[in-house]
């Protein structure tokens, strides 16, 4: 809403190029914090109440700058609403305001029981209920591997392979990215959406710029920035601090200590490496002569397993040894699955 008035531009530039000493992570935090405390003021100073709109309507007659009025409301409500299938068109403000009240009742959880049964209602205890289920929900364990399954992963990435991997990212695909993220999303802890950082990244693009190099050069975030929240149902990311929501208001604060859960982008590509291992295993199995697979004709491979999507069929001769040796792959193939998710 505000990204509509000229002055805002010229406010967070005063705001943003006045502050900032320390690591380049720093100063980024310190400059969106700072600013935002320019924009709220400016907000006041501006605008006022946007609730006070109705009355702005009773004074003032040039259409223009009703119309405005009208856009800079819609656009309140569209990000209070969250209705992502209206982007652009008619002022919905009723529909905006009504959708957004019955959203807000709608999540409100009034109770839980905890693992005693007993019903929680107080918001303060339903906050370390849910703090304490999910510092447990996303720690490690501390998992150890059976040594003789190293050994079956061979060396994949080669050299070119891995300096691109350690490549630090240009400015040009910075921005590339940026600009790619949807503009209404919703804002995290430090309450910019993306639409912020789009419209003015002429002003804020080289900070942005030099926090995300310097996370790849270092790489350690500062942890002001690597916060998020957990809305419930929470949305999986990558490893960082959360708090959690409860009842609309952040609750607690917690790292997350496991890597990849499921949700994550990065999961459909964990699937082929389990997968993977799991095919050496048989194949190792087979080749040590511990696992017999089976042949549809005489002059015919041996058959051993056979995978697609996430199916698997195991073929063997129908024997004692055969079934010990599958069950110990699968054991072994349980405990990296239960210890690696």
């Amino acid at each position: 809403m505000w990204i509509r008035d000229p002055s805002c531009k010229d406010t967070v530039s005063g705001a943003w190029w006045g502050s900032g000493r320390g690591s380049p992570p720093f100063i980024l935090h310190s400059k969106i914090k700072t600013t935002r405390s320019a924009l709220l003021l400016w907000n006041r100073v501006k605008f006022g109440r946007e609730k006070t709109i109705e009355n702005y309507r009773l004074e003032m007659s040039p259409v223009k700058d009703l119309n405005e009025l009208l856009k800079r409301e819609e656009a309140m409500w569209r990000q209070q609403a969250k209705q992502k299938w209206i982007e652009e068109g008619d002022a919905n403000t009723r529909f905006f305001h009504l959708s957004t009240i019955i959203h807000r009742r709608y999540n409100t959880i009034f109770s839980l029981r905890d693992s005693n049964n007993f019903v929680i209602s107080s918001w303060h205890e339903k906050g370390v209920l849910f703090d304490n289920y999910f510092k447990e929900h996303f720690s490690t364990c501390h998992p150890s591997y059976p040594h003789d399954l190293e050994s079956l992963i061979p060396n994949l990435v080669t050299n070119e392979d891995n300096e691109n991997l350690l490549s630090i990212p240009s400015p040009l695909e910075i921005k590339q990215v940026v600009f790619s993220m949807s503009s209404n999303k919703t804002p995290g802890s430090d309450r910019m959406s993306p639409s912020f950082f789009k419209s003015y990244w002429s002003i804020v693009g080289e900070d942005v710029t030099k926090a995300v190099i310097h996370f790849f050069e270092i790489g350690n975030m500062l942890k002001a920035l690597n916060h998020t929240f957990i809305a419930l149902i929470p949305e999986m990311r990558r490893p960082m601090d959360f708090s959690t929501i409860v009842n609309g208001s952040p609750f607690g604060f917690f790292r997350s200590s496991r890597v990849i859960r499921q949700g994550d982008p990065l999961s459909p590509y964990l699937i082929l490496v389990y997968f993977d291992l799991l095919s050496r295993m048989i194949f190792r199995a087979e080749l040590s002569n511990q696992l017999q697979g089976i042949k549809i004709s005489r002059n015919s491979p041996t058959i051993s397993h056979l995978m697609y999507a996430d199916d698997l069929l195991i073929f063997s001769e129908a024997s004692i040894l055969n079934v010990e040796c599958i069950q110990n792959i699968n054991e072994k193939y349980e405990l990296v699955r239960s210890d690696g998710e």
